[in-house]
């Protein structure tokens, strides 16, 4: 199951922290910006007791590998591993070291539990999305994931430029708006190209994965 090697750290703290469930403090911002973002983010869901959040972390290849196809099948994964793994919530406080980059797209973030070495593999998704409101209030988005950024966008030199200038070029974005004939430029709240690092493997060891 998910993170099985994951565990309570050493030291009195970590020992209340144990039986006291659950943390309620001050919550760590979600990002997906590098891996180790991504590492903090997972640490601090299984803190809270959030299997939606931790979803959001889980790559899509690593949630089929666990049976894991929708929020709702995380939670149920979920809720079976904490009946077998009390505690794990503890593991949410360890600290995340600087990932070992294996290429542009993939890296390892190393963590020690209970002083056991544990690895965390990432890989880094791109996404394009666009999202907007509805006349009725509710939100519409429209995202999908690319092979590349190179699909949608281009980075190429100023040639009058005065100091060190680029071009970066955004090709248009087509997306979908059921249900609406069309969708005003004030309606729109989000536009993006972005890229995710997301967990695609937690080993009992150090080793970096190839890609």
């Amino acid at each position: 199951m998910l993170v099985a090697s994951l565990s309570c750290l050493p030291g009195c703290c970590s020992l209340s922290r144990f039986f006291c469930g659950p943390d309620r403090s001050a919550w760590v911002p979600q990002s997906f910006d590098t891996p180790q973002r991504t590492a903090q983010t997972l640490f601090e869901a299984l803190r809270r007791d959030d299997p939606e959040v931790l979803y959001l972390c889980l790559d899509q290849s690593y949630r089929q590998r666990l049976g894991i196809t929708d929020s709702m099948t995380m939670r149920l994964a979920w809720d079976r591993f904490r009946e077998r793994n009390a505690g794990l919530h503890v593991a949410g406080y360890t600290e995340v070291p600087e990932p070992t980059r294996l290429d542009a797209d993939h890296a390892t973030v190393a963590v020690d539990v209970v002083g056991r070495p544990v690895a965390i593999d990432f890989v880094r998704r791109s996404y394009a999305e666009v999202r907007y409101r509805r006349p009725n209030g509710t939100v519409g988005d429209d995202g999908r994931q690319l092979r590349s950024f190179a699909e949608r966008a281009q980075v190429a030199p100023l040639e009058d430029a005065t100091d060190d200038q680029s071009r970066l070029m955004v090709a248009p974005f087509v997306f979908h708006h059921d249900g609406l004939d069309a969708v005003p430029l004030d309606a729109i709240e989000h536009v993006a190209l972005t890229r995710r690092w997301l967990v695609v493997d937690i080993r009992g060891d150090q080793a970096p994965a190839g890609p």
